[in-house]
């Protein structure tokens, strides 16, 4: 999880320029996000920092989602391993919340007089 807070980190000091904003994402992303982001202004970038901890969405043997929450909104980063390396591989706005209850599915029994 830490790549993926490291990269949006990054991902969200939008005001150094386009080359030194890659450069900041450079060694937590793959070569193929560093490259879907060339011509992207950074100055578009929702969120300007992260706003607490990442957490673990779902994870498989050589894949992992995690979601980063950021003053923007929360960020879903695709972690690949790379040669045993985490890299981030895609980021997209994340709107589901963590760990959040999962409804009730039958009828509820509060309040019932019994």
């Amino acid at each position: 999880m830490n790549v993926a807070t490291a990269l949006v980190t990054a991902w969200a000091k939008a005001g150094e320029g386009e080359s030194q904003w890659l450069a900041g994402m450079k060694p937590w992303a793959t070569a193929e996000l560093v490259s879907s982001m060339t011509g992207t202004d950074p100055t578009q970038v929702p969120a300007t920092k992260v706003t607490g901890d990442a957490a673990l969405r779902a994870i498989m043997t050589e894949t992992a989602t995690v979601s980063v929450p950021t003053d923007g909104g929360r960020v879903a980063v695709e972690l690949v391993k790379q040669s045993g390396t985490w890299k981030a591989n895609s980021l997209a706005p994340d709107d589901a919340p963590p760990a959040a209850p999962t409804p009730a599915l039958g009828p509820s029994t509060a309040g019932s007089a019994g």
